[in-house]
């Protein structure tokens, strides 16, 4: 049964269209309305009917102006335009747009059933267009493949065509792979037409290797996703090893031939064609939500733990962690990164935000470190990386970077500025001041406060300020101690006088800010 859409500003038209109007003897059904062109277009841009049925004048969004949207993403929809004005200059737009009727108000019931007729008889001759171009029949094809696994066709047009275009619907089950070029950390996949052209270059790799398998359908989503269909008989074991087989070997022929690597997810198998699209959005969903597993070049969604075993999240010592960077243990540090990305790759619960957020975590500890560094460029490749080791190689490359520039900036310091800067980190918690300092290095206090600001471009007591409100910073965030606890503890005696320095240097205060990351 054809879907039927109806657009008009006037409810008592909605009403009686819906009512008066024989809709099924027709072969047609109205599935839904709208009282102007735009709440028309929020449903219809999702969910494509066979013909809209529309008023021209309408606020916010008019009907000629909704069909011109409609004809840019739904190409094959019908249209009739309803209107209360015999204006020529409506029509003429209308035909152009390629409208099939233009009906005046007050509507003639005889002339919209003829009308509707008519649209019918049209439907059963392209039902029956032979579609000798193979382009035509590609472009027919793509559509119905997308509309498919999207939930966006009706089962009578998808029985339709698929007798046309000869899309096998009586397997036993179906299972969605969907394979996705992914790009290296360092650079960004080409974009517009050239990254167009190696997807359907990975396209045709793809056909050519499931061109002897008849029960695999293979086409591109508009996210230029490659997305496979496998129909599949009763052996559920038998064909989940034969589809890993194939896509394993289109994954090592892609490589071969383009040199790009591929990302591979797979949906639980279905089993009925009517639920392709449950395989299909899970397919998808495992991109936005997993990263790539070594030793697992398909991630199947069966390999995935059950929600109810998912444990909590490992214990990451990240005052270990600052202190390594501080104290420039390279050796250390890599250690670091590879035993707390085995601890996460270990955790089933894990996910890809969890790995993206412990990534982002630790560079940001390591550019509070490194003062005027400035870091934000990278988590834009962050989330460009696929695969565990690509993140954990990532993450140690640009730490392994900011000892070496934490190194060469010692390296600049005067020796007494190093102290300096040393009893500082040491001696943070307590009263310390270019006084304390003085007697202790035996130097006059106004040489030292002017040696100071001369190297590091900022007086003793802002660097002072700025180190204490960053350790009071991690303890607001990592620990459940009360403000007059956390500013007792990064040297402020005075409670107030830390809030109003933590809000001056902040911007927030320091309640402002656990409430900000969702700390209680």
């Amino acid at each position: 049964m054809r879907s039927v859409f109806l657009v008009d500003d006037e409810p008592f038209i909605l009403e009686g269209l819906q009512t008066i109007m024989e809709w099924e003897k027709l072969g047609l059904k109205v599935v839904g309305h709208a009282s102007n062109g735009e709440e028309a277009f929020a449903f219809l841009k999702d969910h494509p009917v066979d013909l809209l049925i529309t008023d021209i004048r309408m606020p916010k969004m008019d009907g000629l102006e909704l069909i011109k949207q409609m004809k840019l993403i739904h190409g094959e929809m019908k249209f009739i335009i309803l209107s209360g004005h015999h204006d020529f200059n409506y029509l003429k737009q209308g035909m152009k747009l390629g409208i099939e009727n233009y009906i005046l108000k007050p509507i003639n019931i005889e002339e919209l059933e003829s009308t509707l007729l008519k649209i019918n008889e049209k439907w059963e001759e392209e039902m029956s267009l032979p579609y000798s171009r193979q382009e035509d029949r590609d472009i027919l094809r793509l559509n119905i493949l997308s509309r498919w696994v999207t939930n966006n066709i009706s089962q009578e047009e998808l029985n339709h065509r698929s007798q046309i275009l000869r899309i096998p619907l009586d397997y036993d089950s179906y299972t969605v792979a969907v394979l996705r070029l992914l790009s290296d950390p360092d650079e960004e996949l080409e974009e517009g037409h050239e990254y167009y052209g190696i997807v359907v270059e990975a396209y045709l790799v793809s056909r050519e290797v499931v061109n002897s398998q008849e029960s695999v359908i293979c086409f591109y989503d508009s996210d230029y996703d490659l997305v496979l269909i496998f129909g599949g008989r009763k052996e559920a074991d038998k064909e989940k090893e034969r589809i890993h087989e194939i896509l394993k070997d289109i994954q090592l022929e892609i490589w071969n031939r383009l040199r790009h690597h591929v990302g591979i997810t797979v949906g639980f198998r279905q089993t009925a064609y009517t639920q392709v699209h449950n395989s299909y959005d899970e397919a998808k969903r495992l991109f936005h939500n997993w990263l790539v597993q070594p030793g697992y070049p398909v991630l199947d969604i069966d390999q995935l733990p059950a929600s109810d075993s998912v444990q909590t999240m490992p214990a990451i010592d990240y005052d270990l962690f600052t202190n390594l960077i501080i104290d420039g243990h390279k050796q250390e540090v890599t250690l670091f990164i590879e035993e707390t990305f085995q601890k996460l790759l270990s955790w089933e619960g894990r996910m890809r935000i969890d790995v993206h957020n412990v990534a982002i975590k630790l560079i940001l500890i390591a550019k509070n470190i490194e003062k005027n560094a400035d870091y934000s460029h990278l988590f834009s490749v962050l989330f460009r990386i696929h695969t565990f080791e690509q993140m954990r190689d990532f993450v140690d490359s640009i730490l392994q970077e900011v000892i070496d520039h934490l190194a060469e900036e010692e390296q600049e310091v005067s020796p007494a500025v190093r102290q300096m800067l040393d009893r500082v980190q040491q001696s943070y918690s307590e009263e310390i001041s270019l006084k304390t300092l003085s007697c202790s290095m035996d130097m006059h206090p106004n040489y030292l406060g002017q040696l100071f600001q001369k190297e590091m471009e900022m007086t003793f007591s802002e660097y002072v300020n700025t180190f204490r409100i960053e350790k009071a910073k991690h303890l607001l965030l990592q620990t459940e101690l009360k403000t007059n606890e956390i500013a007792a503890r990064v040297g402020y005696t005075d409670p107030t006088y830390f809030y109003r320095i933590f809000k001056k240097y902040v911007g927030v205060s320091p309640t402002e800010l656990r409430k900000m990351y969702g700390v209680s």
